[in-house]
C-alpha cells in the first residue's frame, strides 16, 4: 500500500474559507531536498511566548503537522515555556513518515489566545556538526490572523482532476475497543467515474492494529466501488445512490468484534488509479463512530482544516460544502475557486495587527510585495496565487497560498443536427422525429469556470423566415433534468419540433462567473412525408372476371414517383427504394410470397436509375420479368 511520498495541501478553497497554509516558498516552488521517506523520530523543540515576544508560557499546547506526510505531534509546554514534540511515535503520531524538505506548520495555543509558525525540514541543519538532531521552532501568541473574503462574482468547483493520478489517506486516532461488539460506522456521499467504476476511484476501508501504519498487515474490511463496471461514458459518474443517480448520504456500519480488546486505527483511502475522468465531485465522510454502539470519537465536525488528532494525506481535508450532519465533514476532493477580473478581494486581520502585506503569482512571475489599502481585482486570465500574511510589530502569522482562476470568456457552444437533415430554400431542415443537439461548454478559454446557464427560445412562421411568434421559453440549469451530460459545466440538451416550417432559435448561454453569449440560428422544420404514386401503362387490364387484380404483360411500363410538399416545398425525395414480392397463385392464401426473386433496388435523387432530372424528385420505371403474382412494395 506504500505509493511513495504521500502529498497534502488544498491550496483551492472556499469563498471566506482562511486555511493556514504557510508559505510554500517565496519564490513559489516546494523545497524538495530528498525523496527518500524517514521513519526515524523527527523532533521539533521550542519556546512559546507571550504576546511580548519574550515571556514564556507554561502550559501552552503545541501542535505541529508535516504539510506534505500529514505526520504530527501535540505536546505541551513546561514551566519554563519549553516544548519538545515528537513527530513519530507509534502511540501517538499513526502517520509514521517525514521528508527532507517537508513543510512543517504549527499553532500553539493558551486559553483564548494562539501563535503559529512555520518551518522547513532540513536534515543538514540538524545533523551534527551543524545541529543537534533536533529542529527549533518557536512561537509567539497573538499571531494575527488574516481573514479574506471573496466578492461576487466566484463559483467553486469541486473535483479531484489534478492531472495526474492523485491518493490519500484518512487516518483515525487509535482506539481501544472496549465493548464487546464493536463497531465502525459512518455516513458517507460520493460521485465518482461511470466508465471505469469498480477499478479506479477507489474507496477503501481498513482497520489497522498497527497504529495505521501501512505496513501490509492492515485489513480490508470493504470496497464502496461496484463489483463491475456500470458501462457509463464520460458523461456518466457512479455515485453513493447508484448509476448516474443523484447522489445522497448513505450510511455503512461494520462490526469489528474481532477486534474487541484491541487497539484499532481506521484508514481511508481514495486512489484515482489513473487521469482519465477525474473530474467528478469525490468522496465525502461524515459522523465517524468507532467503538461501542452509542460511543462517539472526535469526528470532522470538530476538527478546522489544520488541527486534531486524525491524520490526512493527499486531498483530504474538512469542507463545509457537504455535511450529513450540519457542519462539516472530510472530503476527498480539490475545491477550485474561479473569479472574473472585477471580482473584489477585501482582507480583514484579526489580533491586533499594524499591517496586511500580498502579492500575486500569474504566467510564471510574483508580483511585488505590496501593503493592503483595500479592495482589489485580479488582472489575466487563468491561474493565480496570492500570498498574504499580517504582522503587528512582534508577531506574523505564517503566508497564506491560496490559488484563483480568473475566467473572463464566454462558454461555446456546438449545434449538431440529426440524421437526416437537409436544406430548405438555404435554411438548415431537420423533421419532427429528429432535432438538433446542443453541446455547451466552456472550453473556450484558457481557465473554464464550466457552463451554468442554457436559456433559449422558440420562435415560428409557417409561411417565412419573419414575423415570427414565439412558441417556447426554456431555461436549462447545469445537471437540471433536461440537461444529458451529468458533468459539472458542460450541458447537452435536445431539441426538437412539432410546428412545421420555418423556426428562429436564440439562445444566451452563461458560465459560472457570469461571462455570457448570445446567438440566433434560423432553421426549417419538414413534417409531411413524401408523396408517393404508382403508375401502370399499356397494355393492362383492371377488374378482370379473375379477381381484382391488375393484368399486364411483362413489356407494360411501371413508374413509381415520389415528391415532397413539406414547408417550402419540403426537403426533397433523397432516395426511392422498391421490391418486388412473387408467387404462382394469387388466391392461393396458403402459398408464400417468394421476397428474393427479384433484387431490393434503391435509387438516390438524380442517381442511376431516377428518370426526373428535378432535384428532390424521383421516378423510377420498372417492368415485371416473370409470370404470375407480383406486389410491389415501394417507399421514399
Amino acid at each position: 500500500m506504500n505509493k511513495g511520498k504521500y502529498k497534502v495541501g488544498i491550496l483551492d478553497m472556499r469563498k471566506g474559507m482562511a486555511l493556514a497554509i504557510a508559505l510554500v516558498a517565496i519564490a513559489g516552488t516546494f523545497m524538495l531536498i530528498n525523496v527518500k521517506a524517514d521513519t526515524t523520530p523527527l523532533t521539533i523543540v521550542g519556546y512559546v511566548y507571550d504576546t511580548d515576544g519574550t515571556t514564556p508560557v507554561a502550559g501552552a499546547t503545541v501542535y505541529i503537522r508535516d504539510q506534505d506526510t500529514g505526520a504530527w505531534g501535540i505536546n505541551q509546554t513546561n514551566s519554563s515555556g519549553m516544548f519538545t514534540v515528537d513527530m513519530v511515535i507509534k502511540n501517538n503520531a499513526p502517520w509514521a513518515y517525514w521528508f527532507d524538505g517537508d513543510l512543517l506548520l504549527g499553532t500553539a495555543s493558551d486559553g483564548s489566545q494562539s501563535g503559529s509558525n512555520f518551518t522547513y525540514i532540513n536534515k543538514t541543519q540538524m545533523a551534527p556538526p551543524i545541529g543537534n538532531g533536533y529542529i527549533w521552532l518557536n512561537f509567539t501568541l497573538g499571531t494575527p490572523e488574516t481573514t479574506k473574503t471573496v466578492g461576487d462574482p466566484q463559483f467553486t468547483k469541486y473535483n479531484y482532476d489534478d492531472g495526474t493520478a492523485n491518493y490519500g489517506y484518512l487516518v483515525s486516532p487509535e482506539i481501544h475497543l472496549d465493548s464487546p461488539v464493536p463497531m465502525l460506522s459512518f455516513w458517507t456521499w460520493w460521485q465518482i467515474e461511470g466508465v471505469n467504476s469498480s477499478t479506479h476511484d477507489l474507496m477503501n476501508v481498513y482497520i489497522s492494529t498497527t497504529g495505521g501504519y501501512l505496513d501490509g498487515t492492515e485489513i480490508l474490511i470493504d470496497t464502496l466501488n461496484p463489483l463491475t463496471d456500470p458501462g457509463g461514458d464520460e458523461t456518466t459518474y457512479y455515485g453513493s445512490s447508484g448509476f448516474n443517480t443523484p447522489p445522497g448520504w448513505v450510511y455503512h456500519e461494520y462490526f469489528l468484534t474481532a477486534y474487541s480488546g484491541e487497539n484499532v486505527t481506521v484508514i481511508f483511502e481514495f486512489d484515482t488509479n489513473g487521469t482519465d475522468y477525474n473530474y467528478w465531485e469525490g468522496w465525502y465522510i461524515d459522523d465517524i463512530n468507532i467503538g461501542g454502539f452509542g460511543d462517539d470519537v472526535e469526528d470532522s465536525s470538530v476538527i478546522p482544516p489544520y488541527m486534531g488528532n486524525w491524520t490526512y494525506t493527499g486531498y483530504w481535508h474538512v469542507t463545509d460544502h457537504r455535511s450529513h450532519t450540519p457542519g462539516h465533514s472530510w472530503y476527498y476532493g480539490i475545491e477550485h475557486n474561479y473569479v472574473t477580473s472585477h471580482t473584489p478581494f477585501n482582507m480583514t486581520a484579526a489580533g491586533g495587527y499594524n499591517n496586511i502585506t500580498y502579492h500575486v503569482w500569474w504566467n510564471g512571475t510574483w508580483g511585488d510585495w505590496t501593503n493592503y489599502t483595500g479592495n482589489f481585482t485580479l488582472d489575466n486570465e487563468c491561474k493565480h496565487y496570492l500570498e498574504f500574511y499580517a504582522e503587528n510589530g512582534t508577531n506574523s502569522e505564517p503566508v497564506r497560498n491560496q490559488t484563483h482562476y480568473v475566467d473572463d470568456t464566454p462558454p461555446i457552444y456546438e449545434l449538431v443536427y440529426d440524421i437526416p437533415n437537409q436544406t430548405i430554400n438555404g435554411f438548415p431542415a431537420t423533421n419532427c422525429s429528429n432535432g438538433v443537439w446542443f453541446y455547451i461548454n466552456d472550453t473556450g478559454g484558457p481557465c473554464e469556470s464550466g457552463a451554468e446557464w442554457f436559456n433559449y427560445s422558440v420562435w415560428w412562421n409557417a409561411t417565412g423566415p419573419s414575423g415570427w411568434v414565439k412558441i417556447a421559453d426554456v431555461s436549462v440549469h447545469d445537471n437540471d433534468a433536461a440537461d444529458l451530460d451529468k458533468r459539472v459545466g458542460y450541458i447537452t440538451v435536445h431539441l426538437t419540433f412539432e410546428e412545421e416550417c420555418y423556426h428562429e432559435l436564440i439562445w444566451e448561454i452563461t458560465d459560472y462567473v457570469g461571462n455570457n453569449a448570445t446567438y440566433d440560428r434560423d432553421i426549417a422544420v419538414d413534417c409531411s412525408p413524401p408523396i408517393l404514386e404508382k403508375e401502370i401503362g399499356e397494355p393492362h387490364v383492371a377488374d378482370t372476371p379473375y379477381g381484382e387484380y391488375q393484368w399486364l404483360t411483362n413489356r407494360t411500363p411501371i413508374w413509381l414517383n415520389a415528391t415532397d410538399v413539406g414547408c417550402g416545398g419540403g426537403a426533397g425525395i433523397k432516395e426511392l427504394g422498391y421490391e418486388i414480392w412473387w408467387k404462382r397463385n394469387c388466391t392461393n392464401e396458403s402459398e408464400a410470397w417468394n421476397t428474393t426473386r427479384y433484387p431490393v433496388v434503391i435509387v438516390q435523387d438524380n442517381g442511376p436509375g431516377d428518370n426526373d432530372p428535378t432535384v428532390g424528385n424521383i421516378s423510377v420505371n420498372l417492368t415485371f420479368q416473370y409470370e404470375c403474382c407480383h406486389e410491389i412494395h415501394f417507399w421514399a
